[in-house]
């Protein structure tokens, strides 16, 4: 039973190596949003849905008074910052989508990058 479990999930990883995303056509594409120096990929964030979330998790600007505004006006817009984007985002947000469900609570993690990432660059 292992076995076949096993070699389903190989055969899955090497389908989805050769043959691309298994939702066609889901390709978000990287542009300059936010007036960012380098194409990044447009990105959605709903606010709502995470209201049981403490604000300074995210919002370290009312902690240490770095400023007021969206969380892409600094990290796409300073160069120092933009470096690291990718990993940022992923660090803080699918980290906590799966510790949050390794803990047993609702919201995570999310399995596409459609999740995060819009398809038609409307964000």
């Amino acid at each position: 039973m292992m076995r076949a479990v096993l070699l389903a999930g190989v055969i899955a990883l090497v389908a989805l190596a050769v043959l691309g995303s298994p939702w066609p056509g889901e390709h978000p594409e990287r542009a300059r949003y936010y007036d960012s120096p380098e194409p990044i990929l447009p990105m959605r964030f709903d606010h709502p849905s995470h209201a049981t979330v403490n604000c300074l998790t995210c919002h370290h600007e009312f902690v240490d008074d770095s400023g007021n505004d969206t969380c892409m006006s600094c990290h796409v817009r300073r160069p120092e910052l933009a470096a690291q984007l990718e990993a940022q985002f992923h660090g803080l947000c699918r980290d906590c989508h799966v510790d949050r469900n390794a803990s047993g609570d609702a919201g995570g993690p999310p399995r596409a990058c459609v999740a995060c990432h819009v398809i038609d660059g409307k964000i």
